[in-house]
């Protein structure tokens, strides 16, 4: 499912044989009919495939490792590990009893998801190694693979030794995945719920192959405890890594808008210029005006002046004491 989810293009052939063998390999020791078996194994694989389509359809225009993206996943996958565990149990479980049936189908159930969650998060740090020149996360540096060592031998210890400790894990727990997720962001507790994860499912397979340890814990409080730390390092994943989207679509826009600050400083700045240039221009044609204006009027009333200078002396001579031209010549040199 995740690898048509990854790969659609290609994969759709490629999975589909080798699917049904390793099923139906798989199931052999669980029913002798194997034409039931093979039809089990193609019920699989339509029901793999239409929900791989049905997610590809459903993620389209989502951003991935979004809340959205989660919701998507997680609640295909339940769909998709509920059909085929109905499947499962009309086949192979049966003349079982009411309560043995619900026992056994919550059993397959919670365990299919855990498994579901533990690919969940490989399918993410596929995703993110893909497209990490696109979000620019950090990688984790060796302080954090130190870190992720230690926490793993911690839980494990807690697991061997720690009793009815265990019981209060899940609860105490959320407070270094919750700082692994603050100090290395989304690579550190995705990491750190992986190595937990796969490495308490080991420890419970090796228990009783390689050694006997007396655990005061069920494999149902294991897988339910596997469980939550999957769905909340999901969903904390997606969180946290939207509020870096959001942060880091911030500080591309602080950064662009201090550019267009800057080039508005360096616009106004020559706007300014301009204007001085502009003033400069026009006191400088006002001035030129002034001048050719000062000449204009000068040449035109010394002209008048003298042709009133002939007409008053003309005037003198017929002895007209009411001259008015007396009068106009001294207007004029007012003027």
């Amino acid at each position: 499912y995740f690898c048509l989810i990854c790969y659609p293009a290609n994969s759709w052939r490629l999975i589909a044989l080798p699917f049904i063998i390793i099923h139906f390999l798989s199931n052999q020791h669980l029913l002798s009919d194997d034409l039931r078996s093979v039809l089990f194994s193609l019920f699989s694989l339509i029901l793999v495939m239409v929900c791989a389509y049905s997610s590809q359809r459903l993620l389209q225009n989502k951003e991935t490792f979004s809340l959205a993206f989660i919701h998507t996943i997680i609640g295909v996958g339940v769909l998709l590990s509920v059909v085929y565990q109905f499947g499962y149990i009309a086949l192979y479980l049966e003349g079982l009893d009411f309560n043995e049936l619900v026992n056994q189908w919550s059993l397959f159930f919670m365990g299919q998801m855990v498994g579901y969650g533990i690919c969940f998060s490989l399918l993410m740090m596929m995703l993110m190694l893909r497209n990490q020149h696109i979000y620019s996360m950090q990688p984790l540096t060796g302080e954090s693979y130190l870190s992720l060592g230690l926490m793993t031998v911690l839980t494990g210890v807690t697991l061997v030794f720690g009793g009815d400790l265990f019981h209060y894990l899940s609860i105490y727990l959320v407070i270094p995945t919750v700082w692994f997720c603050y100090r290395y962001r989304w690579w550190g507790m995705t990491s750190l719920t992986l190595l937990i994860s796969i490495f308490a499912i080991v420890f419970v397979i090796a228990n009783g192959r390689l050694f006997n340890l007396t655990i005061d814990f069920t494999n149902q409080e294991l897988i339910w405890f596997l469980i939550a730390l999957n769905i909340f390092s999901l969903y904390l994943n997606a969180m946290v890594f939207e509020l870096d989207e959001i942060n880091r679509v911030n500080q591309k826009n602080q950064i662009v808008m201090k550019g267009r600050n800057k080039e508005l400083v360096e616009a106004n700045v020559q706007i300014q210029e301009l204007n001085r240039h502009l003033l400069s221009a026009q006191e400088r044609q006002r001035q030129k005006l002034s001048r050719q204006l000062e000449r204009l009027m000068s040449k035109n009333i010394s002209a008048l002046q003298q042709s009133i200078t002939l007409l008053d002396l003309e005037a003198s001579c017929s002895k007209n004491e009411n001259n008015l031209f007396t009068n106009i010549k001294k207007f004029s040199n007012i003027i």
